[in-house]
């Protein structure tokens, strides 16, 4: 397999996507920048777009970030075991035919190390050291381009007791659900499994609205798996967790941080959730 990287004018970006399309050529994907330069370098592991940074040193992934304005972080992080290659080897079909189609890995529980730094002028000055998990997911294919598709329900949950669950509920214009929605059940101990839609059930217990929009979203769920006899309380860590996309994806959606409460644990975990489709005002 080769890899191509083509540099696309923003204003042909999709009529170029439309032709790949036709011509059956699904794994494609998309980046875009507006900062002063991106780069990378095929024969190692090093991607940067200004101060943004990812390499490759020793089996340990490097991130850097960084602006005078808002602070940055500089993390060491270890790959786990815990890789899973959602759907059928990673192939995750959303139609019966799969002609409308993604290719989709998932690794929870990555370790990260390092330090947070501050802002240029904040009174703290010093880096200050930061630990923790990240999940890192990867999907590219076509499936964004399926007929009557509205928007989705996203959930990425390191679960307390070590298992970790990522699940999607894809829904049609009218609200319905898509019965390709699915997810993977990821046991700290076996082989990852495939879930179906008959396979979970996700409530909405709460809502949130937005006064800068004037969009609202769900704001608390209530998630069951009965094979696996679980329960799911699954909260915001705070409300307001929207993203206003006008100069770049142009897309008003809610993604952030949840705290997750499983039963029979009594610590609780953390982890992340994406609601796109909620905004129909089509701007």
């Amino acid at each position: 397999m080769k890899l191509v990287t083509a540099i696309i004018q923003p204003d042909k970006l999709e009529e170029v996507r439309e032709e790949l399309i036709k011509a059956e050529i699904y794994r494609i994907t998309v980046s875009r920048c507006t900062g002063r330069g991106r780069a990378e370098e095929t024969d190692l592991y090093r991607v940067w777009i200004d101060d943004w940074s990812a390499k490759e040193i020793a089996g340990q992934h490097i991130l850097e970030a960084y602006s005078d304005e808002t602070g940055g972080v500089r993390l060491r992080c270890e790959i786990p075991k815990m890789i899973a290659l959602n759907g059928e080897n990673g192939l995750t079909s959303k139609n019966a035919n799969q002609s409308v189609a993604s290719l989709y890995y998932s690794i929870p529980f990555i370790e990260a190390n390092g330090y947070f730094l501050p802002p240029a002028g904040a009174d703290l000055s010093t880096p200050v050291s930061v630990n923790g998990t990240l999940w890192l997911d990867r999907e590219f294919g076509n499936h964004q381009f399926r007929e009557g598709l509205s928007g989705w329900d996203w959930f990425g949950l390191e679960l307390p007791g070590g298992d970790a669950l990522m699940l999607y509920v894809l829904k049609n214009a009218d609200g319905s659900l898509i019965s390709h929605s699915g997810g993977t059940w990821i046991p700290s101990n076996g082989s990852p499994e495939i879930l179906s839609l008959d396979d979970y059930s996700v409530t909405v217990n709460d809502n949130w609205h937005s006064e800068l929009t004037g969009v609202t979203y769900p704001a608390g769920w209530t998630i069951e798996l009965p094979a696996q006899d679980m329960v799911l309380t699954v909260s915001p860590t705070q409300d307001d967790q929207e993203l206003v996309t006008k100069r770049s994806t142009r897309v008003t959606y809610w993604e952030g941080a949840v705290s997750i409460e499983r039963n029979g644990y009594d610590k609780k975990s953390f982890g992340y959730v994406e609601l796109v489709g909620y905004d129909y005002s089509g701007e």
